[in-house]
């Protein structure tokens, strides 16, 4: 039985967490380094077993992609707030993917 783990938002690559924040479809979130994602959010090949480890690694490219969203969810708002540095100080504006 594997049990789930929650992975920190990758607020030192903006990029990176760009691109969670795209997936995560949340209008007005801003991670902070207490924001969690489940592991039930990715897919088994995000994940890499280290040798010797306890528990399993998320890929350092890794974005949530496993999502139930309802219907009003099922087509992406692109409106959402996107990182703007590493600090995380964070600004309204939309960065392409």
């Amino acid at each position: 039985m594997i049990m789930f783990t929650k992975h920190r938002f990758p607020l030192k690559s903006i990029e990176l967490t760009n691109r969670w924040l795209h997936a995560l479809r949340r209008a007005s979130f801003t991670p902070t380094s207490n924001s969690f994602v489940c592991s039930d959010h990715f897919k088994p090949d995000d994940f890499q077993i280290r040798p010797g480890a306890a528990h399993r690694y998320l890929r350092d490219s890794a974005v949530p992609s496993v999502f139930d969203f309802p219907q009003h969810l099922q087509v992406c708002d692109l409106s959402v707030t996107l990182a703007s540095d590493i600090s995380p100080t964070f600004v309204d504006t939309i960065v392409p993917l």
